[in-house]
């Protein structure tokens, strides 16, 4: 091979890196914020990403994996929840999910030295850009100053925004929670659990370790404080982590007391601590269960009163819709892919899985690509399925 073949094939590598990157913060960003340029944002970066890639696989086949067992396990296990879902229910799952099925797959089809490269900018890019928030997210606190691009809504929901250059916050909180530029503080502290996990142990992957550490405390998630005690008890021998994160939450609960009061004790002791769905979809939920319906679902829209009332999501959610037969065969498809990609099921990656299943009951995106992402990125390093 030419060093001008080789350069060219190095800048197609790159370029499929950056568009999956890309693919993972198009995913993550709140869809009402600014920066989301359009209504159908994911629909059309798909009308992008997938003919581009579809095209460097055919110049450079080296991109992709030998054998394609893992995106076919992929492809078919969501398969299988739409055929439920269409043929029994008559209904059909949400073009959302078709768009982040198909991503997952192009993704699942690069080789694991590629995926890892993507991971790993993705690590660097997102501890860099929380680096930036956080410090907006302190001044702002304090100061009540910062630039504010524009006072936003959240679709239909009744919920109002200030949008900063790297934070999101709720005009109405007396409380403003840090959540960087994604939807929710949840959402960002379950991601940064998984991403502790990811960069674990690795001298060069400290810096982002710590970012993702301070980044989930200030979120001030019951579900990351949760997770975090699970991981807490994983990494009880190493006394190097334990006394970081024993130092990070105690400086955290002095320096926020108002915030950890307010937001984790009086939630953990209240009996409100298990928000993720309503007392009216409790009853659907339960009667659904004592019909048998619950065990292939009741389809992809809820209800219309409780689409109305909003406030439900989570695995709960989930299952609902698609069934425990649904739950079922995605559970076994990425337990499997795991396995599968982690080539050795390690200590790290049984606990990492806990932690993973124990998050879909708080938020059900196991199909978004900073999901499977993460998920791979820690496949791939808890087992030794790729040297970092």
């Amino acid at each position: 091979m030419s060093k001008q073949t080789k350069k060219k094939y190095d800048y197609i590598e790159t370029a499929v890196v950056v568009m999956a990157v890309i693919t993972v913060y198009v995913s993550l960003l709140a869809n009402f914020s600014v920066y989301y340029l359009w209504p159908n944002l994911k629909v059309l970066w798909l009308g992008i990403y997938l003919p581009f890639c579809l095209i460097a696989f055919y110049i450079r086949p080296q991109l992709v994996k030998e054998s394609l067992k893992v995106p076919a396990m992929f492809l078919v296990g969501w398969a299988l929840v739409y055929m439920i879902c269409i043929v029994i229910n008559h209904d059909s799952p949400p073009g959302g999910l078709s768009v982040s099925v198909i991503q997952g797959c192009v993704f699942l089809s690069l080789r694991s030295r590629i995926e890892w490269r993507v991971v790993s900018v993705f690590v660097w890019s997102f501890s860099i850009l929380l680096c930036l928030s956080i410090a907006e997210y302190l001044v702002f606190l304090f100061t009540g100053k910062g630039v504010v691009l524009a006072f936003l809504q959240r679709g239909d929901y009744n919920q109002y925004f200030i949008q900063l250059l790297f934070n999101v916050f709720r005009a109405d909180a007396s409380l403003p929670r840090f959540c960087s530029l994604v939807e929710e503080p949840g959402l960002l502290g379950t991601l940064c659990c998984f991403l502790l996990f990811v960069t674990e142990g690795e001298k060069k992957y400290r810096f982002p370790w710590c970012i993702f550490l301070i980044s989930g405390m200030l979120t001030f998630s019951l579900a990351f404080y949760a997770l975090l005690a699970v991981y807490a008890v994983y990494k009880m021998r190493s006394i190097k982590y334990a006394a970081i994160m024993a130092m990070m939450i105690i400086i955290g609960y002095f320096s926020f007391t108002e915030f950890a009061e307010t937001l984790i004790v009086e939630r953990v002791t209240s009996k409100d601590a298990d928000n993720r769905t309503t007392e009216e979809f409790d009853r659907y939920f339960q009667k659904s269960f004592e019909s048998g319906s619950l065990w292939v679902g009741n389809g992809s829209k809820l209800p219309y009163q409780l689409e109305i009332s909003g406030g439900n999501a989570g695995g709960k959610v989930f299952i609902y819709q698609y069934g425990i037969i649904g739950f079922l065969m995605l559970f076994v498809m990425y337990n499997c892919i795991f396995v599968i990609t982690t080539k050795k099921l390690s200590k790290p990656g049984a606990v990492f899985l806990l932690v993973f299943w124990l998050s879909f009951y708080q938020r059900q995106t196991i199909d978004q690509a900073y999901t499977v992402t993460t998920f791979v990125g820690e496949a791939l390093t808890s087992g030794g399925g790729i040297s970092v």
